[in-house]
């Protein structure tokens, strides 16, 4: 109880401590602890660019004079003449600092940061520090970050990172509800659904198929093994360290080799003994052929000739002398995922046409990791024109431009990129703002699976609707091509994904749930007319959203900051983080901040005129402006 505590500031340059302040009652109202004043014999002085004194409140550069300065930087006369500089009017030696600060009305420094955080923006020079600051007394606001952002000679503006106070941050947010009865019945509708039945030979990736994919693949497997030189002699054992270092097998297919030592294990081939595998069998360099059943199935499917290339490649391919990218042309991957995920297309239809039946009013649709567009294809021409506001997403630009110019008789389609392992809102997407989402094959390939559908709830409106493809049951085929593109081992989420990122129906329905979603459902696919040619392992999950949500009104904070500060201080965008980056000791990670993606909210925000009176009214804006 008889402790003083005393805040102190300064600077290597000047002996370390140069000002203090003695900290007794903390006013709440204060946005830091103040400065304070200089030590004995030591100086601080608050100046503007022509080294005249600021007045109380105005902001200025920090400098410190007095005994306690430093002679010169070591070897480096350069800094030291540009860090260390005599006053021109009182001759007083002093070290200019870097950092930015105010006169209090009772003699204290107020500290304001860095002057690297002062901007000159359209002509108006503007202390950072002093937009945080005034952030900071928002009763919401716990912390507050101000960034300049983008090209200086176009669009430069200010973005605010905030984290909400907990316990006042419900005045930053606005609550939405809907009918809980209402989305029930909607609910019911869609698991209601059923898919149209496929037409004979049009199946896609039935269980007898998917057999004799496995068979290439444990083939090329042997085969590759063999010409490798491993496992030619019983007894002889091998870890998986060595395998690569003797083989060359590039590292990112550790996971990659890491199932194909299980596969010869569940085979018979090899044991395991420790972190070690011993052989049993010695490994034959197996033939890559297809029995006559697989190749009647393969006459049914256009583009599937990649797969036995990738069969015969496979040494080249997981040594890097061939990139297995080189593998898929533009021409061949569409036509394979129209073919195998046919049945899927099937039921998500089924669910959209439901939907848009049993719906009044505008539809808002997400498609995120869209790529080639095999699901968007099926959907389009189920959708009205007039009522549809469909929002086609990738993290690749090449697939926007394909798709602008696969689906450009649709004139209610827009193109954006989208990462769903980043805060939607850091890139441009208003948060609970879509009815759908639709999602094909991609939401496993995040590095973690519920980061990503925090981020996917976070854009459904409530009771909004995820409709998902997804394979859910791992064939070791997939290790002939989806297993051994970049991407497929990026998941950390180990607890939940030990072997490869795919997960089972079971598992998908946990993780919605945990995730916040309050209804799931695998929709069964159509019946195919031969049984034998059922679709297994590619499924389609529905989830709804809570009936709840809560999301950031910047609006409300612009308001309060226009009272405040004038126009030009004001940020164009506002992102709310849980946390705001830190570097190793401790400070404000500016260069981790997530930067708004301008081309999400600017330039592909556009929508053409659609009727008579929104055509006249553009009119009259154009001749107006």
């Amino acid at each position: 109880p008889a402790c003083q505590l005393i805040s102190l500031g300064g600077a290597t340059e000047a002996s370390i401590w140069s000002i203090y302040y003695p900290i007794a009652q903390v006013d709440p109202q204060w946005t830091s602890i103040p400065y304070g004043q200089p030590l004995t014999n030591q100086t601080f002085h608050v100046l503007d660019d022509h080294f005249n004194p600021r007045p109380v409140w105005v902001p200025g550069h920090l400098y410190i004079g007095g005994i306690g300065l430093a002679q010169e930087y070591w070897r480096d006369s350069a800094k030291t003449a540009e860090r260390f500089i005599y006053h021109p009017q009182t001759g007083e030696r002093l070290y200019r600092t870097g950092d930015l600060g105010r006169y209090l009305p009772d003699g204290n420094i107020e500290f304001l940061g860095r002057a690297d955080f002062q901007v000159k923006l359209h002509g108006h020079r503007i202390e950072l520090g002093e937009i945080e600051a005034t952030l900071l007394q928002h009763p919401g606001v716990k912390e507050a970050v101000v960034t300049a952002v983008g090209d200086p000679k176009s669009f430069k503006h200010l973005v605010a990172y905030l984290v909400p106070a907990e316990g006042e941050a419900d005045s930053l947010f606005v609550v939405e509800t809907m009918d809980e009865a209402a989305a029930q019945i909607c609910w019911q509708q869609l698991v209601a659904a059923r898919p149209e039945q496929v037409q004979s030979g049009n199946e896609g990736f039935s269980f007898d198929l998917w057999q004799q994919f496995n068979a290439l693949y444990q083939a090329a497997l042997l085969r590759t093994f063999s010409s490798f030189g491993l496992f030619q002699q019983i007894g002889e054992l091998h870890t998986l360290d060595s395998i690569m270092a003797q083989t060359g097998i590039a590292s990112r297919y550790t996971q990659w080799l890491r199932r194909a030592l299980l596969t010869l294990m569940a085979e018979g081939w090899i044991c395991s003994e420790g972190d070690a595998f011993r052989c049993l069998r010695p490994l034959p360099l197996a033939e890559l052929t297809w029995p006559e059943t697989g190749q009647a199935l393969l006459g049914r499917l256009d583009g599937i000739a990649w797969l036995r290339q990738s069969a015969e490649q496979l040494p080249d391919i997981l040594t890097e002398r061939l990139h297995s990218a080189q593998l898929y042309t533009a021409e061949a991957v569409p036509t394979v995922y129209q073919t195998g995920f046919q049945q899927a297309n099937a039921s998500v239809c089924a669910v959209v046409q439901a939907l848009v039946e049993n719906r009044s009013g505008p539809l808002r649709i997400l498609e995120v990791g869209a790529g080639y567009g095999s699901t968007t294809q099926a959907v389009l021409p189920l959708l009205p024109p007039a009522e549809t506001d469909y929002h086609f997403t990738d993290v690749s630009p090449f697939f926007l431009q394909r798709a602008e110019t696969e689906f450009a008789a649709y004139p209610f389609m827009h193109y954006g990129l989208l990462d769903l392992e980043a805060a939607p809102e850091a890139q441009g997407y208003a948060v609970h703002s879509f009815d759908l989402i639709l999602a094909a094959s991609v939401l496993h390939v995040p590095r973690r699976i519920a980061e990503t559908l925090d981020h996917v709830l976070l854009l459904l409106k409530p009771g909004g609707i995820l409709v998902m493809i997804e394979e859910t049951q791992f064939q070791p085929a997939f290790d002939l091509s989806m297993g051994l593109q970049q991407g497929f081992e990026r998941f950390t989420d180990h607890e939940l994904r030990p072997l490869h990122p795919l997960l089972s129906c079971g598992q998908w329905q946990q993780c919605l749930q945990a995730a916040g979603f309050v209804n799931s459902r695998v929709i069964q696919p159509p019946a195919a007319t031969d049984p034998a040619l059922s679709g297994r392992g590619i499924d389609v999950l529905i989830a709804q959203g809570p009936f709840v949500t809560k999301h950031f009104a910047p609006q409300r904070l612009q308001n309060y900051l226009a009272a405040k500060l004038p126009a030009y201080m004001l940020p164009a965008h506002y992102v709310t983080l849980s946390a705001l980056p830190l570097t190793a000791n401790g400070k404000v990670d500016r260069q981790a901040l997530p930067v708004p993606h301008e081309a999400a909210s600017l330039q592909r925000s556009f929508t053409a005129p659609r009727t008579a009176t929104e055509t006249q009214l553009a009119a009259l804006w154009c001749d107006l402006l």
